[in-house]
């Protein structure tokens, strides 16, 4: 709780001319000037005086390839409202389709008859109940039972939702009827959104039942990994017997039975929204698709016991990983996951068996319902052996079905059509999406950035960090086209809307460059990312291919008059891009009323952009719609819409239900202006800059909360621990109260390389940010919940104040004792991030500040080289790995065995001594390195690092055992005797488990090592690594 300022006593006094010059020479990027605020408006908005609408707009379709197939309409004469699912009644010639209103229809196979015939209505007077899903018995054709999921809620009862699975039977006689008196609830459970929805029968006669986590968040409930209820998971029951009260049994060896607090349906666990699952009943595999949360969306093979992860995990990768729980498997990774980039909302398919497509039999069938675009795979043998994408649709597609001879359909939401898969005709027609910015129709001139008629430039109040570029921002609204503003989110836009950014590098002092200019564009009411980068002689730009270009640009160098340096600009990938213009920031990330509400003198009066554009009609809707937008369903039944797995619904234009958010009060200010009250600039900055993904339901792991509208308690950076790790800082917390030294954020902020924020979009250190960054914090008072710093931090932070201290006031100290204090200094991540600040305070000597940055970015110390960096030209910076190298250029390397020892020993961030030992007998979950050089040659060692799983030896091969308890082991087999078989887990815990308790063991087929640990080294650093591991040998 105490507040020590250890830089305080620092005198702050700059050797300013031997500084100045060294800074010029040294500092790389381009550092943005924010412009004071001019009286001249640059907006279009605060100039025009009537709306002219876009007309000239050519960004239409896509620059990708058509793909191989494509869906056509089948049965055009039928047409259903919200169709949810598709069965063929077995033995009929009858194909049934849910309705989401509750309807069953049912036509003939094969007809071309326009008529539907309702088989059932599952609404009651009292419950609303709106089906997902529909199922047969496998002995349907004698024994007449079928079984419907369904969502319900007691009519005029708040927060009534559950979700019910009924038994009925079916009529006897050729057009027969669903009996509701039949009507018998096998199971429920309460639900509140992430449903799930799949029901299907087993090759084992059980009956299966997916769950979602009930919540419409990020398991709000905490769910996923827990066991003792129903969601997040896969239940197995048996219909036909009944015990214990229950209208079901449970199944003797289903994976859970022997823990008591168990809900003994479970089968498997861990997933987040598992809308449709089918089994293949000739190769006995359970496909799941699993509706993902903020990165991807997954495809899981059915395990019994599995844990699939949610919410720990999201498509294998950590999540929330403190929510694993201590009886957790292993985590089951997906067998295929889909970027949101590219997929939003999966839906689940069907192996295909049809006869119309041979090419494409026994491949696993499965599309998205936002994107449209569908995929195929093949699983053989444990292994995904084919995975492509076969078409790309602007359909709506919740649930597949299948006729009576296999073949496969796509049922269409929105048109309430049936489809199916066809070649494309049209697989080697020329795509026309405009390849230059001249093409896009939105130029009258590119080479005078003249935007034509109806794009109109606008201004935002708080300009984002673009490594140092400068922006232009225009938005252009076709005819027909309107703006739904919305609270504190991206405002909402009609189909054909683009917002244009273009950013300019100063490469020449006094001379802006056009470096990119980047297209946000909604088609088909999905929002995508194209960059287009200029020419030299500005009179064009051209579209870059989709995954992103780095691009070398020089530019002055101003220690050399007359000559240039490198620069190198990273133009993203198009999944780049759509990860920051993610959902959780409804894609637009400037278009929204905190960023747009500038105000200008408009006739002797302060207006706001906003107000003007509102008086130019732009937040009217057209008396039609644009003919691209579908038309909303009916507005009883769209409400409810979102509770299909959280699916998107499609928008029906109008005012959007206010927020009632728990309100900071703050109100958004440019972070470079120096006037601006300091805490809203560090709000401010974090807000534009951090928010779009670190918001509640965001793409960030952490808990933090970083809108601007959240109060300062409710950010949870305040004196918390991080979730990912301190980075070696003493008693690191996100935010340390009045010590920048000690702020985790702050230092991710600050460096380079591995751990960098923003981890995307971002390849450099924002200095002006990090100036009123370091001053905010050490503003902040701690609180008396703020964690006090231990005996040892303080004495650290301390030592290298005095240090620090020293150095400033002693300019003539020897060069061996100046060497010798930094190299203290600069060995640990928090004297490094203390050694910074006086760095660019410039509070030593210049040649004492020029020893500084040598040592720090040629020592062995990664955290002061990534805090120093970014000081030294490009040409000079370390260049890392990275996970694409030449393998046979760093073989040839000669590496020093020291250097690599102190690697493996010493430095943060090297994983092997984590699990291996060096001639010692300490329990270890890999193999002593004593003698690797003995066993193995220098590039088979590069194999094994880079290649884990390509070779794993019998004794190092990872297994997961469950017993009759249901209890999960994961780990290294270590030992077997009369008591058990001895498991060694990865916090080399030993687990005895008796032989005749075991209830499954399964040998895991990924190794139990990292892959990419040479990703953020160096090419000498790992050629030292290997040269110190190729040394380890058998003294003789």
């Amino acid at each position: 709780m105490t507040s020590t300022h250890y830089l305080r006593g620092l005198s702050m006094q700059r050797y300013r001319p031997g500084m100045l010059i060294l800074c010029a020479l040294l500092v790389t990027t381009t550092v943005a000037t924010v412009p004071a605020a001019a009286d001249e408006p640059v907006s279009d908005f605060f100039k025009v005086k009537e709306r002219v609408p876009v007309t000239t707009s050519n960004v239409i379709g896509s620059p990708e390839p058509p793909k191989p197939y494509r869906l056509k309409r089948v049965y055009p004469q039928l047409k259903f409202d919200q169709p949810v699912a598709m069965v063929a009644e077995p033995g009929t010639n009858r194909i049934f389709v849910v309705q989401f209103g509750g309807q069953i229809l049912s036509f003939e196979d094969g007809t071309t008859r326009p008529e539907l015939t309702e088989v059932f209505n599952i609404h009651t007077p009292t419950l609303r109940r709106d089906p997902y899903n529909i199922t047969f018995h496998p002995d349907y054709v004698n024994n007449r039972r079928l079984y419907i999921f369904a969502e319900v809620r007691t009519r005029n009862v708040d927060k009534s939702e559950r979700i019910e699975v009924y038994e009925y039977k079916m009529g006897e006689g050729e057009n027969a009827k669903i009996d509701p008196a039949s009507e018998r609830m096998i199971i429920d459970w309460k639900s509140r959104g992430h449903t799930g929805g799949g029901i299907t029968f087993g090759p084992d006669g059980y009956f299966y039942i997916s769950t979602g986590d009930g919540t419409t968040g990020s398991d709000v409930d905490v769910t996923g990994q827990d066991i003792t209820d129903l969601q997040s998971g896969i239940l197995r029951i048996d219909v036909d017997r009944q015990e214990n009260g229950l209208p079901y049994a449970i199944p003797e060896d289903n994976p859970f039975n022997h823990i008591p607090e168990a809900r003994h349906e479970l089968w498997a666990y861990g997933l987040r929204a598992p809308w449709r699952m089918d089994w293949d009943l000739p190769t006995e595999t359970l496909y799941i698709g699993d509706v993902g949360q903020d990165v991807w969306e997954m495809i899981h093979v059915g395990k019994k016991g599995a844990n699939y992860g949610w919410s720990a995990y999201e498509g294998g990768l950590p999540f929330i990983p403190e929510r694993l729980q201590n009886h957790s498997a292993e985590v089951v990774k997906p067998i295929a996951v889909h970027h949101h980039t590219e997929s939003r909302s999966i839906t689940g398919g069907y192996v295909y068996r049809g006869p119309s497509l041979p090419e494409l039999h026994e491949a696993y069938i499965y599309c998205d319902y936002a994107t449209g675009k569908v995929w195929g795979l093949r699983y053989v043998n444990g292994e995904v052996t084919w995975n492509e994408e076969l078409a790309d649709s602007s359909y709506s597609v919740p649930t597949f079905g299948k006729d009576h001879q296999d073949e496969l359909y796509f049922v269409d939401y929105a048109d309430g059509f049936l489809l199916q898969l066809e070649h494309n005709p049209y697989i080697d027609r020329k795509v026309d999406f405009p390849t230059t910015l001249s093409a896009t129709g939105l130029y009258e001139s590119v080479p005078d950035n003249q935007p034509a008629a109806g794009v109109m430039k606008y201004e935002i109040v708080a300009p984002g960090f673009h490594d140092g570029a400068t922006e232009e921002l225009w938005l252009a609204i076709p005819k027909g086209g309107w703006i739904e503003p919305a609270g504190w989110g991206g405002w909402n836009f009609q189909d054909g809307a683009v917002a244009l950014q273009t950013l300019s590098l100063e490469l020449t002092p006094g001379e802006k460059k056009r470096i990119e200019t980047r297209l946000l564009t909604r088609q088909e009411g999905e929002w995508l990312g194209y960059s287009y980068l200029w020419n030299d002689e500005q009179t064009e730009a051209t579209l870059v291919e989709k995954n992103g270009r780095k691009v070398e640009l020089a530019e002055a160098d101003p220690h050399q008059p007359g000559k240039t340096r490198k620069l190198t600009w990273n133009i993203p990938s198009r999944a780049e891009c759509m990860s920051c213009h993610s959902r959780q920031a409804n894609f637009v990330l400037s278009l929204n009323n905190i960023q747009l509400d500038v105000k200008k003198d408009v006739g002797g009066e302060q207006k706001s952009q906003i107000d003007m554009m509102k008086a130019l009609g732009f937040f009217e809707k057209a008396r039609q719609p644009v003919k691209a937008e579908r038309p909303a369903p009916p507005a009883a039944r769209s409400k409810i819409v979102p509770t299909l797995a959280e699916r998107p619904r499609i928008r029906k234009p109008g005012p959007v239900k206010a927020e009632t958010p728990r309100e900071s009060g703050y109100a958004l200010v440019n972070p470079y202006d120096g006037s601006a009250d300091l805490h809203l600039r560090a709000r401010s900055y974090l807000q534009v800059n951090c928010a779009h993904c670190h918001v509640k339901d965001g793409g960030g792991n952490a808990k933090m909360e970083l809108e601007l509208r959240q109060p300062d308690r409710l950010t949870q950076i305040f004196g918390v621990a991080p979730l990912q790790g301190t980075f070696d800082l003493a008693d690191g917390l996100l935010i340390a109260p009045g010590e920048p030294a000690r702020s985790v954020l702050f230092y991710r902020l600050s460096k380079l390389g591995s751990g960098h924020m923003p981890q995307v979009g971002s390849h450099a250190v924002d200095p002006a940010a990090r100036e009123f960054l370091h001053a905010w914090i050490e503003s902040l008072k701690p609180t008396a919940k703020t964690p006090d710093p231990s005996a040892e931090t303080v004495t650290l932070l301390t030592q290298n104040s005095e240090t620090l201290q020293y150095l400033g006031n002693n300019p003539n100290a020897s060069e061996t004792e100046v060497d010798a204090l930094l190299q203290n200094l600069l060995s640990t991540p928090t004297g490094a991030m203390q050694a910074l600040h006086a760095y660019e305070q410039e509070a030593i000597p210049p040649a004492t500040a020029a020893r500084m940055l040598a040592i720090a970015t040629e020592g062995s110390s990664a955290a002061a080289r990534d805090l120093f960096e970014r000081f030294l030209p490009e040409e000079q910076r370390l260049k890392r790995l990275g996970t694409d190298f030449d393998i046979q250029g760093l073989l040839a390397m000669p590496g020093d065995v020291e250097r690599g020892r102190e690697l493996f020993m010493k430095t943060a961030g090297i994983q092997c001594r984590n699990c291996h030992m060096v001639n010692d007998s300490k329990p270890a979950l890999g193999p002593d390195l004593g003698k690797i050089g003995d066993k193995y040659t220098r590039a088979e060692i590069l194999e094994s690092i880079i290649e884990p799983s390509k070779k794993i030896e019998e004794q190092y091969k990872g297994y997961i055992i469950g017993n009759e308890d249901g209890l999960i082991f994961s780990g290294l087999i270590v030992g077997r005797g009369s008591e058990g078989v001895v498991l060694r887990d990865n916090e080399l815990k030993e687990h005895t488990i008796p032989e005749d308790e075991i209830d499954f063991v399964e040998e895991q087929k990924k190794s139990i090592m990292p892959e990419q640990l040479f990703r953020d080294l160096t090419a000498e650093q790992a050629a030292d690594l290997l040269e110190y591991l190729s040394s380890l040998k058998e003294k003789k």
